[in-house]
């Protein structure tokens, strides 16, 4: 009988325990049948940097990918830090983490990065 009982507030004890993971994933514009969203659950701020979660769907695929960017706010450069990318049944497909090697490079005008810049960094620009 207590092996009974004491499973079921064991697994409670650690469902409430564990750290919840949540996204708010916002529509922000969609190009060439590309669907594009960011996370706004996952922004962070430091300084003039900005990091934050983005993912886009094909509309024809319906395949996925998310990017975990870096944006430097004063000097308009960012750097991709993970992208990982998912069939359109939602299988992991490929994924990469650039943190040994961040490759910052200026923002291209017009560019979606350079949307999410002029979205998070509240310079205008």
């Amino acid at each position: 009988m207590i092996k009974k009982i004491f499973f079921p507030i064991t697994a409670v004890f650690f469902l409430l325990s564990s750290p919840a993971f949540s996204s708010e994933w916002v529509y922000v514009i969609s190009l060439k049948n590309v669907h594009h969203y960011i996370d706004f659950e996952s922004i962070d701020t430091d300084d003039s940097h900005v990091t934050y979660w983005s993912k886009f769907i094909n509309g024809d695929t319906k395949a996925e990918t998310k990017n975990k960017w870096t944006i430097n706010c004063t000097n308009g450069t960012a750097t991709l830090r993970e992208l990982i990318q998912y069939s359109s049944d939602g299988a992991i497909g490929e994924s990469y983490k650039y943190e040994d090697n961040l490759e910052w490079k200026e923002i291209t005008p017009e560019t979606i990065v350079a949307s999410f810049k002029k979205l998070l960094c509240n310079t205008g620009n």
